[in-house]
C-alpha cells in the first residue's frame, strides 16, 4: 500500500468573496494547491444542509445539500444568473451563518426559478425519491421554523391533505427548494471531474 497525506477542510472554510467558501472555484483552487503540496486525499465533513449556527451534524436532512454553498460565479458561467445579480463581496472574516441562511436570498431565488423553467425537474426527482420530503419540509421549516414538533397539528402529523394543499399554496418556493439541490448537484459534479483531472 502506498502512504498519502490529506486534509480535514469544509468547503466553507475556504476563503470567498460572498461570505464563506464554496464548491466553485475557490474549491478548484484548492484542489490544485493540494495537488501541487503533495496531498491526495481531502476530507471534507458533511455537505448537509446546516442548523442555525452553521453545523452540518444537526441537518434537519440526511440527504440535502447546503445551497450557501452553491457558486454565484459557477451559477454566472452556467448562464443561471446574470453578473449584474451577483451578491455584493463582502471581507474574508468571522462567519456569520445565521445572515448567511437569511432568506430571501435574491441570487439564488433568481437561479432556482430559471432552473424551474428549463429543466426537466420531474425526472430529477423521480431518481431522488426523498426530494419531495425534503422540498415540502424546508418549505413548512420558512413558515413555521425548524421545530417540527411544534407546526400545527395536521402538518405535524404528516396529514396527507395538509401537506398538498402546502405544495399547492407555495409551489414557486417548493420548486425552488428542488431546483437548488439539482444547481448543487450540477456544481457538484463538476467538482468531481476536475478532482479526477489531478
Amino acid at each position: 500500500m502506498t502512504r498519502r497525506a490529506g486534509v480535514l477542510l469544509h468547503p466553507s472554510s475556504l476563503p470567498g468573496p460572498y461570505g464563506i467558501g464554496n464548491i466553485g472555484p475557490a474549491s478548484r483552487d484548492w484542489m490544485r494547491w493540494m495537488e501541487g503540496a503533495g496531498f491526495k486525499v481531502w476530507q471534507m465533513l458533511p455537505l448537509s444542509v446546516v442548523d442555525e449556527v452553521g453545523c452540518p451534524y444537526a441537518s434537519p436532512s440526511a440527504m440535502a445539500r447546503e445551497p450557501s454553498l452553491l457558486s454565484p460565479e459557477d451559477l454566472v458561467e452556467d448562464g443561471w444568473l446574470r453578473p449584474v445579480e451577483l451578491p455584493p463581496h463582502e471581507g474574508v472574516g468571522e462567519v456569520n451563518w445565521a445572515r448567511l441562511q437569511e432568506r430571501p436570498r435574491p441570487w439564488l431565488e433568481r437561479s432556482c426559478d430559471r432552473v424551474v423553467r428549463s429543466v426537466d425537474l420531474e425526472r430529477y426527482r423521480a431518481a431522488h425519491p426523498w426530494l419531495k420530503d425534503w422540498a415540502t419540509f424546508d418549505v413548512l421549516a420558512g413558515l413555521h421554523g425548524e421545530r417540527w414538533w411544534c407546526w400545527p397539528e395536521p402538518l405535524r402529523e404528516r396529514d396527507s391533505a395538509a401537506l398538498s394543499e402546502v405544495r399547492a399554496q407555495h409551489e414557486t418556493a417548493w420548486n425552488r427548494s428542488v431546483a437548488a439541490q439539482w444547481l448543487f448537484d450540477q456544481q457538484w459534479s463538476r467538482l468531481r471531474e476536475e478532482a479526477e483531472k489531478l
